[in-house]
């Protein structure tokens, strides 16, 4: 039996109320760590050391330092809707053991390349012209055109968004789960099991719609506080602003943690023979 919408987002609220403070703070540590490693990896990038290859090799690695990342956080989670016990330290499983979080990490790494590389040329041939007067831009226009002009970077952002979202990640949501709790199995059966998974009983639909009936107030509560926060800065307000600012972060770190706890559910409601315990190998 089909578990419902209504039932997953139970699921998730119980959850989310039970483990709110640990929620909070992995989601924090997780945004720190991956902060970090974008910060000490692209340095060299951003200051123009390195070019070419070697720029693309780090901007490689520090994607695959988040995803790396992304893996331990997705055990925390799963442990949490299971009602296992959790530490902050589940964090770094991925890096603790990469014979099992690599094989699909790369898998993830490869396919959003080629969803970047597809997004761009969609754009370049959809959207020629915007595309050409935002490289004009780039090149050569004043200082005071550049904000003018920077919403032209909207496009390719939200293509590269839409094109990752409907064919990487909502199809490929589960295989984390799969390979976390089935160590034995290879890459190509986690694979097959979260495309089975999504593309049965509309959860390729519902999962989506999961995170959005998990996550909607606070997003809509993150955007209002941003634009309350706009016009504090621009007012000089600045000891309301840095008040708004954290109550911003805190809405925007719970909706996002919500979103990325409604894969976990739906994993366990879906995988309905699955029992507590199961993660054998994962160690704080």
């Amino acid at each position: 039996m089909t578990t419902t919408l209504k039932t997953m987002k139970k699921t998730l609220d119980e959850t989310a109320d039970t483990n709110g403070g640990k929620l909070l703070y992995s989601m924090f540590l997780l945004t720190i760590l991956q902060t970090a490693a974008s910060a000490l990896l692209l340095a060299p990038v951003v200051r123009g050391g390195a070019r070419g290859a070697a720029a693309l090799a780090l901007v490689l690695l520090a994607s695959l330092a988040w995803i790396l990342l992304h893996f331990g956080f997705t055990a925390l989670l799963l442990r949490m809707v299971r009602g296992e016990f959790v530490t902050l330290g589940f964090v770094f499983y991925g890096l603790k053991k990469p014979r099992l979080s690599l094989p699909p990490a790369l898998l993830l790494l490869a396919l959003l390349s080629l969803s970047l590389f597809l997004s761009r040329k969609f754009c370049s041939f959809v959207f020629a012209a915007q595309m050409a007067e935002l490289s004009d831009a780039l090149r050569s226009a004043p200082p005071e055109e550049m904000l003018s002009r920077a919403r032209l970077a909207l496009i390719p952002a939200a293509t590269f968004l839409l094109f990752t979202g409907l064919f990487v990640l909502i199809p490929l949501a589960l295989v984390f789960h799969f390979r976390l709790e089935n160590p034995e199995k290879p890459l190509l059966w986690a694979v097959r099991r979260s495309l089975g998974t999504v593309f049965t009983d509309l959860n390729y639909f519902r999962l989506p719609a999961l995170a959005l009936l998990a996550s909607w107030k606070r997003l809509l509560a993150a955007l209002a506080l941003a634009a309350l926060m706009a016009a504090s800065s621009a007012a000089g307000a600045a000891l309301v602003a840095l008040l708004v600012n954290f109550a911003y972060i805190l809405n925007s770190l719970t909706a996002t943690v919500r979103i990325y706890l409604s894969a976990a559910v739906l994993y366990v409601a879906e995988t309905d023979g699955a029992r507590p315990g199961q993660i054998v190998e994962i160690e704080a």
